[in-house]
């Protein structure tokens, strides 16, 4: 296996780890009797963020380093910003920069 296949393997499993735990916090069935419409844009918002990941890793999967990095790397950056679950995104700031190291890997 070459070090390009090799490290966008490593960012789509943090990557996929990092949109499940986005995804997973966006399921609060502790707070469905309070249910506001700030409580659901929320939801929608982290809904977005963690397929937006899942999307970006699997970009680094199919070969696209650099589209899925960036993106990864964006998301993660604006996830740690609205402080929802900062380990996802911190995993989704990883994936990222390991996709655009990816990119700069010899084959």
């Amino acid at each position: 296996m070459s070090e390009k296949r090799d490290l966008a393997i490593v960012g789509l499993l943090l990557g996929l780890l990092g949109g499940a735990l986005v995804l997973a916090t966006s399921v609060d069935l502790a707070r469905l009797g309070n249910l506001t419409i700030e409580f659901v844009l929320n939801r929608a918002v982290d809904i977005v963020h963690g397929v937006a990941l899942l999307f970006g890793s699997v970009l680094l999967y199919r070969g696209r380093y650099s589209t899925g990095g960036l993106l990864n790397l964006i998301l993660g950056i604006v996830v740690l910003i609205l402080g929802r679950n900062q380990l996802g995104g911190v995993l989704a700031l990883i994936s990222g920069v390991v996709g655009l190291i990816a990119n700069e890997a010899k084959n």
